[in-house]
């Protein structure tokens, strides 16, 4: 019964928060060099228009390891380039954690620098984007490896909803 009350309250916390808040959610392909070679996979993004906080999951690819990833950017500024054209410019820092399926399992974490642009088309519905998000962290598991570099870039689309 503990379990239902529980779900029941995340369940209304969610609709309460997303009913206040636009959000956006959408996919995007990543893709670039890493100390590990040429990674690529697509990601789920999600972004509420109040706050300039950018979540994504991927799913990435590299030398025959699979790994699941989260990354969280804040966006420190998100500025039109120019009043007569509807793109924005954006810049931030952020985090990484990746977990990694391969013959070892692998764990890294860091930071990145995520700097792109953006445009708002259909009265704010659609949100193409590209970015570049320098990275650099560390290797935990199996063994620690320091410097852990990549520069990601990812393409995608984000779709707002009120």
């Amino acid at each position: 019964m503990n379990r239902k009350v529980l779900f029941a309250a995340v369940l209304i916390a969610i609709l309460s928060v997303s009913g206040a808040f636009a959000f956006g959610i959408g996919v995007q392909f990543d893709g670039g060099p890493s100390s590990a070679g040429l990674g690529y996979g697509p990601s789920v993004t999600f972004k509420l228009d109040e706050l300039p906080v950018v979540f994504a999951a991927n799913l990435g690819i590299r030398d025959n390891t699979v790994s699941l990833g989260l990354t969280g950017d804040w966006w420190m500024f998100d500025k039109q380039i120019d009043s007569s054209l509807p793109v924005k410019w954006f810049f931030g820092y952020g985090f990484y954690g990746h977990l990694g399926f391969g013959n070892d399992l692998n764990l890294s974490l860091g930071g990145r620098l995520p700097i792109g642009l953006n445009a708002f088309f259909a009265d704010g519905f659609v949100e193409p984007y590209l970015q570049v998000a320098p990275s650099i962290g560390i290797v935990l598991s199996p063994s620690v490896e320091f410097p852990d570099w990549s520069i990601p870039v990812s393409v995608g689309v984000r779709f707002w909803f009120d």
